[in-house]
C-alpha cells in the first residue's frame, strides 16, 4: 500500500478552484469551479498566406474580430495561418471551454470549399491535387458544429466569411462554389459572408467587406445579434451594388447581445422641441435610462454629492439636470448590480444603456480521480455526489478513497 504522503498545491483565479494532490501511485485532481452562466468563450481563426490564392484581409479580419469579442467580454483562442493540426487542436481547445459556457462563438476567415454538400475551412497547409485530398486536408466545418453542439451550453455562433475563390477549383469535378447551405441546430444561428453556392469579396481595404461591416454594427446599443446581421446585410449589399447577399440560418429562442455586461452611453443631436417642451429647459440636460431586462431600479448621484437618489424604474427620463458628471446605478433584484458614471451636457440627452448580467448562486463540482474508478464523497451534503453536481456557494469536505491506496481529503 502506498504511504507517501501528497504534495498539496492550490491555485485559484476568478472562477476556478483547483487542488491538486500527488502520489506515487497516481494523482487525485479536484476542480471545482463556479457555474458561469455568464462565461462566454469564442475560437477565432483567419488564413491567408496560401501557397496559391493568398488573401489580403483574413488576418486582419480575425485580430479585429477577437479584440472586438474581448471587448464583449469574451475569452478568445485565436490562430492566424494556421495548418490542420494547429486548427484541429484549436477546435478541441474550444470544445472544453465550451462546456459550462453559455456562449460559444466561432469565426473563421479564409479559403473554404464544398465538396458533396459538406463545407470545409482550409489550413495554410493543406495540399490538394483533387476533390478527395480535401477532407483528408482540410477542417470539416460539420467538426466545429458537432463540438459546439456536444458542448450542451445554451446558444451557439458561427460565423464564416469563407466563401472566397476556390484555390483548387481547376483540381475538382464538380466546380461548385462558394460554400454549401447548413441549417443551424437548436440554440444556434450560422452566419455567412454571402448566400450558399456564391461568392464573397475579399475587400480593398483593411477588412473583408462583409467582416468590416459586421464590426461595425456589433457594438451597436441594443441591437441584438439578429439586427446586427440585417443591418450588416444592408451594408454588404450597398457596398457590393448587390452581387454579395449575406446570408444566415437561425433557431435562436431568446435575445444575444454583444454588449453584454456594459454600459452603452449614446448622445444624440439635440431634436428640435416644441414651445411646451418641459424636457427641454436651455441650459441644462436629461437621461434617458433603460436596461436588459428592463424594471431595473435607477439612483442618480449628482457631481456635487455623495447621496444616491432613488429615481424610479427603467425605462426612464430624468430632466432637467445641471451639466456634469452623474453616477447612475442600476440595481433589480436577481442581477448583478451596475453602475457608471455618465456625462450630461446642456441641451443634450445622453441615452443610457444597462446590460445586466444574473446572480450566479450555485457553483458546479467536477472531480477527475486517477486511478478512475476512485469512490468520492461530499462529507457534509445529504445528496449522492455526481461530477456536475451543482452547490450552493461554501466550503465542503471531499473524501477521495480506493482499495489499496491511501485515502485522501481536502475542503
Amino acid at each position: 500500500m502506498p504511504s507517501v504522503l501528497p504534495r498539496i498545491k492550490t491555485s485559484s483565479f476568478p472562477g476556478v478552484f483547483v487542488i491538486t494532490l500527488v502520489s506515487l501511485c497516481g494523482m487525485l485532481f479536484f476542480n471545482i469551479s463556479d457555474a458561469l452562466g455568464s462565461k462566454r468563450t469564442a475560437l477565432v481563426i483567419g488564413n491567408a498566406d496560401y501557397s496559391t490564392s493568398p488573401l489580403k484581409n483574413p488576418v486582419n479580419d480575425a485580430e479585429d474580430m477577437a479584440s472586438r469579442l474581448k471587448q464583449c467580454d469574451f475569452e478568445v483562442i485565436k490562430l492566424t495561418n494556421a495548418d490542420r493540426r494547429s486548427m484541429i487542436k484549436a477546435v478541441d481547445a474550444f470544445y472544453k471551454n465550451l462546456r459550462g459556457a453559455e456562449v460559444g462563438l466561432f469565426y473563421y476567415a479564409g479559403h473554404g470549399v464544398q465538396v458533396n454538400g459538406r463545407n470545409f475551412l482550409i489550413p495554410v497547409d493543406a495540399h490538394v491535387t483533387s476533390e478527395s485530398d480535401v477532407e483528408l486536408e482540410s477542417l470539416d466545418a460539420r467538426r466545429v458544429l458537432g463540438k459546439m453542439n456536444d458542448a450542451g451550453n445554451p446558444l451557439n455562433i458561427v460565423i464564416l466569411d469563407a466563401c472566397r475563390d476556390n484555390p483548387f477549383e481547376r483540381s475538382f469535378r464538380t466546380g461548385s462554389s462558394g460554400l454549401a447551405r447548413m441549417d443551424a441546430p437548436r440554440g444556434a444561428i450560422i452566419a455567412y459572408a454571402t448566400a450558399p453556392g456564391a461568392m464573397a469579396a475579399d475587400g480593398d481595404e483593411r477588412n473583408g467587406v462583409f467582416t468590416g461591416s459586421f464590426m461595425e454594427h456589433m457594438l451597436q446599443p441594443g441591437w441584438g445579434i439578429e439586427r446586427v446581421l440585417k443591418e450588416t446585410r444592408k451594408n454588404v449589399i450597398d457596398k457590393t451594388n448587390g452581387k454579395q447577399v449575406p446570408w444566415d440560418s437561425s433557431s435562436l429562442t431568446g435575445d444575444f447581445y454583444f454588449a453584454k455586461g456594459t454600459t452603452v452611453v449614446d448622445t444624440p443631436s439635440p431634436e428640435p422641441s416644441s414651445s411646451g417642451d418641459s424636457h427641454s429647459v436651455k441650459g441644462t440636460g436629461s437621461l434617458k435610462i433603460q436596461t436588459n431586462p428592463p424594471g431595473a431600479e435607477i439612483g442618480l448621484m449628482a457631481p456635487s454629492t455623495d447621496e444616491l437618489k432613488a429615481m424610479g424604474r427603467s425605462p426612464l427620463s430624468i430632466s432637467h439636470l445641471a451639466p456634469g458628471r452623474y453616477t447612475v446605478k442600476a440595481v433589480l433584484q436577481d442581477y448583478e448590480p451596475h453602475e457608471k458614471k455618465i456625462q450630461v451636457n446642456a441641451d443634450r440627452t445622453a441615452l443610457v444603456t444597462f446590460y445586466l448580467d444574473p446572480v450566479v448562486t450555485k457553483s458546479k463540482l467536477y472531480v477527475n480521480t486517477m486511478p478512475l474508478d476512485s469512490l468520492v464523497r461530499i462529507m457534509n451534503i445529504v445528496p449522492r455526489f455526481y461530477n456536475g453536481i451543482e452547490l450552493e456557494a461554501g466550503r465542503y469536505d471531499v473524501e477521495v478513497s480506493k482499495n489499496g491506496y491511501i485515502s485522501r481529503s481536502s475542503s
